[in-house]
C-alpha cells in the first residue's frame, strides 16, 4: 500500500453548527453521486470528509472480504500518519467506530503511532453497505478534541459514504464481469480454433466460427451429439464432466462422413479431440471442447509413410538391378558367341530367343536403374515414343497378371522436343499405375490405350483406360 497522499488539495474549514453539517452532509451524497468510477468516489469522500471535520488527514480505503485494504485514497497532509493502515483494517475488522486520542504523556494510553506526524486524535470509521463492510475511513486532527460529541455527524457521514462506495463497488465489479463475459464470447467467436463451450447435457452454450464453419447446424441450444456423433465422443464428454481431469488430442473417426461411398475409396473423417471441465463444480458443469478435422494431416502422413517405403524398395531394387546385370550380361555375351557358330535352324531360333529375351530383361534392368538414381533437373532434346515405351516395359508384368491389354499409337512423324526426360518418365509411369489400379480394382481385365501424336505445332500425350472413374 501506498502510503504517499494522492490528494493534495487544501482542505477547508467546513461550518460545525447543524445546519452546516447537514449542508455538507448533502455535498458529501452529490459528490458521491456523480463521481464516476471507484477511484474518483474514494477521493471524493476523503476531500469531503477532511472538510466536513475540519480534519488535517482524511484517508478512505475500500476493504475486500478478508479485511485486507485494496484501494486507498487520501486527502490533507503530504504523508500518511504512522499506522494508518492498522486504523483502517481494526475499523473494518471491528465493525464500529474507533476514537483514539493522544493524552501526551499522562500515563493512561500508550502513546499512538500518529504522534509522529503530529497529530493528537484519530477517527477511524467502518464504512457498511446495509451490513457488509465495504470500507474504512480515518480521520485525523492537531487537537485532542477534534472529533468530541460529533458521533452522529461521523455515523451519518459512514452511512452515505458505505452506501456510496457500495453502489460504486459493485457497479465496477458488474462492468468488469461484462466486460469478460464480452470478451469471452469474442475470444470464443474468433479464435482460429473450431472450439465450443456446453453446459453438463452437452448443450451448445457459445462456440467458434471455425466450429460453426465445420458443423453448420450446431447452433446454440442444440445437442452437440445431435450434430456430432462419432464412436467414443460421448464415453469421453462424460470422463471429463465426472472427473475433471481434461482429455487432450483424443483421435476419433467418423465413418458416417463415408457412408454414401459404395466404392469404398473415400478414407472416414479423423477428428482430434481436446475436452475440458471449466467449472470446479461438478452439479454445474461447463465443458470446452476443440474439435479439429486432421484427415488430411493423416493423409499425408500415411502419404509420407508410403513415400518412404518406395525409397526403400528403390534402393533394394537397384541392388537386385546390379546383381542381376552380370548373368545377364554372360548369357547374352554366351547367346551371341554361340550364335557366330555353325549350328542348325532349330538351335539357333532358340538362341535368337534367348538374346532376345536377355536384351529385352537389360532394358528393364537400366530401367530400373535410371528410376532409382538421382538425376538433375535439366532439358534435353526428348523422344516421348522411346520414353513411354521404357516405361511400359517396367510395368509390362503387372499388364500381363492383371489381365490388361495395352494399346499404344506413336506417330512416326512426331517431332523431338525438349523436356527433363526423367521426370517426363515419372509422369509417365504414374499415369500408368493409375490406370492399372483402377482396372485391377474393379473389374480385373481392361485396355490401357497409350497414344502419341502432334497436333497444331504441339505435342499431345494421352493415357486412357476402360476403368472406372
Amino acid at each position: 500500500m501506498n502510503n504517499a497522499l494522492d490528494a493534495r488539495d487544501s482542505v477547508p474549514t467546513a461550518q460545525t453548527g447543524p445546519s452546516g453539517g447537514l449542508d455538507a452532509l448533502a455535498d458529501v451524497a452529490v459528490a458521491v453521486i456523480r463521481a464516476a468510477g471507484t477511484d474518483e468516489v474514494l477521493r471524493s469522500l476523503a476531500r469531503n470528509a477532511a472538510r466536513l471535520f475540519s480534519a488535517s488527514y482524511a484517508a478512505v480505503a475500500i476493504v475486500d472480504s478478508a479485511g485486507a485494504v485494496t484501494a486507498r485514497r487520501a486527502a490533507g497532509a503530504r504523508r500518511a500518519p504512522p499506522g494508518d493502515a492498522a486504523a483502517l483494517t481494526a475499523a473494518a475488522n471491528g465493525k464500529r467506530p474507533i476514537l483514539i486520542v493522544d493524552t501526551m504523556g499522562d500515563g493512561s494510553v500508550t502513546a499512538p503511532p500518529f504522534r509522529v506526524g503530529g497529530y493528537r486524535s484519530c477517527l477511524a470509521l467502518p464504512l457498511l453497505d446495509g451490513v457488509k463492510v465495504v470500507g474504512a475511513m480515518t480521520l485525523y486532527g492537531r487537537d485532542a478534541r477534534a472529533f468530541e460529541g460529533r458521533d452522529a455527524l461521523a455515523e451519518a457521514l459512514a452511512r452515505i459514504a458505505g452506501s456510496g462506495l457500495g453502489a460504486a463497488v459493485r457497479a465496477q465489479r458488474t462492468k468488469a464481469v461484462s466486460e469478460t463475459e464480452s470478451l469471452d464470447r469474442r475470444v470464443v467467436r474468433d479464435v482460429a480454433l473450431p472450439l465450443v463451450v456446453t453446459d453438463g447435457s452437452y448443450r451448445v452454450l457459445r462456440s467458434s466460427r471455425a466450429f460453426r464453419a465445420l458443423f453448420p447446424a450446431a447452433r446454440r441450444g442444440t445437442g452437440l451429439l445431435s450434430v456430432f456423433h462419432p464412436p467414443g465422443l460421448k464415453e469421453t464428454l462424460d470422463g471429463v464432466a465426472r472427473t475433471g481431469n481434461p482429455a487432450r488430442g483424443i483421435e476419433i473417426e467418423d465413418r458416417s462422413s463415408a457412408a454414401g461411398d459404395l466404392a469404398g475409396t473415400q478414407p472416414p473423417t479423423v477428428y482430434s479431440v481436446t475436452a475440458s471441465r471449466l467449472s470446479s463444480n461438478s452439479s454445474d458443469v461447463l465443458l470446452l471442447l476443440t474439435v479439429e478435422d486432421i484427415t488430411e494431416h493423416r493423409i499425408q502422413l500415411a502419404s509420407l509413410v508410403e513415400k518412404g517405403r518406395m525409397v526403400a524398395v528403390g534402393e533394394m531394387a537397384t541392388g537386385v538391378a546390379h546383381e542381376l546385370n552380370n548373368p545377364l550380361t554372360a548369357v547374352l555375351g554366351f547367346s551371341e558367341l554361340l550364335l557366330r557358330q555353325d549350328i542348325d535352324d532349330v538351335t539357333r531360333r532358340d538362341l535368337e530367343a534367348i538374346a532376345a529375351e536377355a536384351h529385352r530383361a537389360g532394358r528393364v534392368v537400366d530401367g530400373l536403374l535410371s528410376f532409382a538414381r538421382r538425376h538433375r533437373s535439366e532439358m534435353h532434346p526428348f523422344d516421348a515414343a522411346e520414353s513411354i515405351r521404357r516405361v511400359l516395359d517396367l510395368r509390362a508384368y503387372e499388364c500381363k497378371v492383371n489381365n490388361i491389354q495395352v494399346v499404344t499409337y506413336f506417330d512416326p512423324d512426331t517431332p523431338r522436343t525438349a523436356a527433363d526426360p526423367h521426370a517426363m518418365e515419372q509422369v509417365f509411369l504414374n499415369l500408368l499405375n493409375n490406370g492399372i489400379q483402377a482396372i485391377s480394382a474393379d473389374s480385373g481385365r481392361g485396355t490401357i490405350t497409350v497414344g502419341v501424336v502432334a497436333l497444331d505445332g504441339k505435342l499431345r500425350i494421352s493415357f486412357t483406360d476402360d476403368g472406372p472413374g
